[in-house]
């Protein structure tokens, strides 16, 4: 190794000690002066402390790994937990809605896309509450109107089925509104012409106007 080092730079070689009579490794390396080496440096070690050390190395590596395993499972546990947890809340607030209550918020301590959704999720239920609110107005508005006419009025869906009927038109056909309710147009007035021409306005989404003689 002595040999190596002048030649090479570095010598280094493992082999049994006369001496001592163990496995070792030797490492020679020169010192150089003005580019010329006056001595050789020779270190050797043994290696059962080389092996020592690196199953120390080793232990470490493995003792690091796990903890950072568990560090990683607490903290994406815990992450996992509070997602979770806001998907309830999201559930939460979904039937509260599906039972016409608007008024509840979600809030989210997270600054993530859960929480950007939850934001708008509140924008969305002040805004059905707003649009609900005038939708009942218009009804009240509307139905208080067809109240106090005194033509009689009645209302039927895409089905014709009688969605509403006015005082004037129970009174007119004798029935009360809320035993037409949902029945079909026909069961009231028993006039295929009126029929075909309410099909027809459903159908086009015309006005249509026609007169009719009932018995």
């Amino acid at each position: 190794e002595v040999v190596a080092a002048l030649r090479d730079g570095v010598g280094r070689q493992i082999r049994t000690s006369t001496t001592t009579g163990t496995e070792m490794m030797y490492v020679a390396i020169p010192v150089l002066v003005g580019n010329q080496p006056i001595y050789v440096v020779r270190l050797s070690i043994d290696l059962k402390e080389i092996d020592a050390l690196t199953r120390n190395i080793v232990w470490y590596i493995i003792i690091s790994a796990l903890i950072g395993l568990g560090i990683a499972f607490a903290l994406g546990f815990r992450l996992i937990d509070q997602t979770v947890e806001n998907i309830r809340g999201f559930v939460r607030m979904t039937q509260r809605m599906a039972n016409d209550d608007y008024d509840k918020h979600i809030f989210l301590e997270s600054n993530d896309e859960l929480s950007e959704l939850a934001h708008h999720f509140n924008l969305m239920a002040d805004q059905l509450s707003e649009t609900i609110r005038q939708l009942s107005n218009s009804n009240a508005r509307l139905l208080a109107l067809l109240t106090s006419l005194q033509n009689p009025i009645i209302a039927v869906d895409q089905q014709k089925k009688i969605t509403l009927m006015n005082a004037a038109s129970e009174n007119f056909f004798g029935v009360s509104a809320k035993s037409m309710e949902g029945r079909h147009l026909l069961e009231l007035i028993r006039n295929t012409e009126l029929d075909d021409v309410i099909q027809e306005a459903i159908m086009d989404s015309n006005p249509q106007e026609i007169e009719v003689s009932l018995r």
